[in-house]
């Protein structure tokens, strides 16, 4: 390690042109002829909002998630439910299958002439949020690019997205701005290239990833910025807040020459000014977290949630997804000294590809969930800033809804979770599927894949809406949203209505 003075080292690249002023090349190497015009810099918003992405990589089984109580028969029934998930791929075989049982499911409570619903077990936290108006569910969404029902499934020349039920090409898609997508961008990216501009603070990107490298933020002119674990994702050859940098003082001295030179070659020095401004970008991230330690207050509730005793060392004892939230939190409280009036910010969490031991992993892994949103959601609450950031959970696919064994298989359309003191709470937006495997369900497509009755962007474009993105401005972001009408959805248009604007 080597002591250096980071202001001393910041002020000197000022000096030398290549810090926070110098980038203009960097936009000009993400351009491309499609891009989306920015707003202009006249156009700055005087509140704040913010949406939270949650990741549920590998396909989480939302219809273990989220399960009908009522009675009698139909996609409201517990009985037709538990039917649904026995055996595999046929109901009549090993009854039970994958279904919880009634003592495994938490109610919740709907508001009036909403379906009876209950809640996996491992999720009082969400489930006290949605019983409080502060959450609700999105149901049966997935990947459309057009309306497609059974028979459009199997009429080869209906356009779908690519490649269904693969897990690389259907994390693309699914937060893609359109389902038949080529480019490796999301929407998340395009409303960056639309909003940067409305930031007082031009030189922090305005999507923030906790979760590592992903599409949702990337736009035609924007990237995420990453942190981790405490702050920024610190460069080894640049000094961090305490003065040190993880090389020898000499190599750490080379790289600050490096840096302070002009090179004639445009390539050269556009990566010179590319590494100068994530350093001062650090600097500027590094510099607000400073005025909110880990272990203040605030944060109490994600101790709490863990059990774990609060101090610097033992941060890392939080499971990986209550990290990043908590990161994610200490940004947003800080957004006034960092001058951001509108952000996005990306949390993944591995782990619900389960092929097998379905009741075991996912209980494991909702628990973990929901305790990480229930503390996030308090420490919104404790910051006041509940109504003015929006979670909202992704995942590639749904499973499907019968049984290979003691797991589920990749499907397609799942419900998902909208949370934040903006949602309309207490309902399901949508409708419940058939979740019989049976080959006359005209919600199967196949063997237990259910074919979805919204679509992402129609989800996206409500988030989007609430975010502050004009009515006018929805086909430009999401190309396919004209097409997204008509009976075969469960809801159309562009507000699928879960959000308080």
């Amino acid at each position: 390690m080597c002591a250096m003075d980071r202001r001393r080292f910041l002020h000197h690249l000022a000096h030398t042109g290549v810090a926070l002023g110098a980038m203009g090349s960097m936009g000009g190497l993400l351009r491309n002829a499609h891009a989306v015009q920015l707003l202009s810099s006249d156009s700055a918003l005087n509140d704040y909002r913010a949406l939270v992405c949650i990741d549920l990589k590998g396909g989480n089984d939302g219809f273990n998630t989220i399960i009908p109580t009522g009675a009698g028969t139909g996609a409201n029934s517990y009985e037709d439910y538990k039917a649904a998930r026995g055996g595999v791929y046929h109901a009549n075989n090993n009854a039970q299958g994958v279904a919880l049982p009634e003592s495994d499911i938490l109610s919740l409570s709907t508001a009036s002439g909403q379906p009876q619903l209950g809640i996996h077990n491992s999720m009082p936290e969400v489930r006290q949020l949605f019983n409080r108006g502060k959450a609700s569910i999105v149901a049966n969404v997935g990947t459309l690019v057009r309306p497609t029902n059974k028979s459009d499934y199997q009429n080869t020349t209906h356009p779908l997205p690519a490649h269904l039920f693969s897990h690389s090409d259907q994390q693309v898609l699914w937060l893609a701005p359109n389902a038949d997508s080529r480019l490796r961008q999301g929407w998340g990216g395009r409303l960056a290239d639309r909003f940067s501009a409305s930031n007082a603070n031009a030189d922090l990107p305005m999507n923030i990833s906790a979760g590592g490298e992903n599409v949702f933020q990337v736009g035609n002119q924007s990237i995420p910025f990453f942190v981790r674990g405490k702050g920024a994702v610190s460069l080894r050859f640049a000094p961090t807040p305490d003065g040190n940098c993880e090389r020898s003082h000499g190599q750490c001295e080379s790289f600050q020459n490096m840096l302070s030179h002009r090179y004639s070659h445009p390539l050269r020095q556009a990566n010179t000014d590319i590494l100068a401004r994530a350093i001062a970008r650090n600097a500027l991230v590094d510099d607000a977290l400073q005025s909110v330690a880990i272990t203040d207050t605030l944060f109490d509730p994600f101790w709490t949630a863990f059990g774990v005793p609060k101090s610097d060392d033992n941060f890392k004892r939080l499971p990986d997804i209550a990290r990043q939230l908590f990161i994610i939190a200490r940004l947003i409280h800080v957004q006034s000294l960092l001058n951001m009036s509108r952000q996005t910010f990306y949390a993944r969490m591995r782990g619900y590809d389960t092929h097998d031991a379905i009741l075991s992993r996912q209980a494991e892994l909702l628990a973990e969930l929901s305790k990480s949103i229930g503390a996030f959601q308090q420490v919104l609450a404790n910051i006041n800033m509940e109504d003015k950031v929006t979670t909202f959970t992704a995942s590639e696919f749904g499973r499907t809804t019968s049984s290979n064994g003691d797991g589920t298989d990749h499907g397609w359309g799942s419900h998902h979770f909208v949370i934040g003191g903006a949602v309309n709470g207490r309902k399901l937006f949508g409708q419940l599927p058939d979740l019989s495997p049976q080959t006359d369900n005209p919600d199967n497509a196949r063997w237990g894949q259910i074919i979805p009755t919204l679509a992402t962007e129609q989800y996206a474009a409500t988030l989007s809406r609430w975010f502050g993105l004009a009515d006018a401005d929805m086909n430009a972001v999401f190309p396919n949203l004209r097409y997204m009408k008509g009976s075969k959805l469960a809801i159309a248009g562009s507000n699928l209505g879960f959000m308080r604007l």
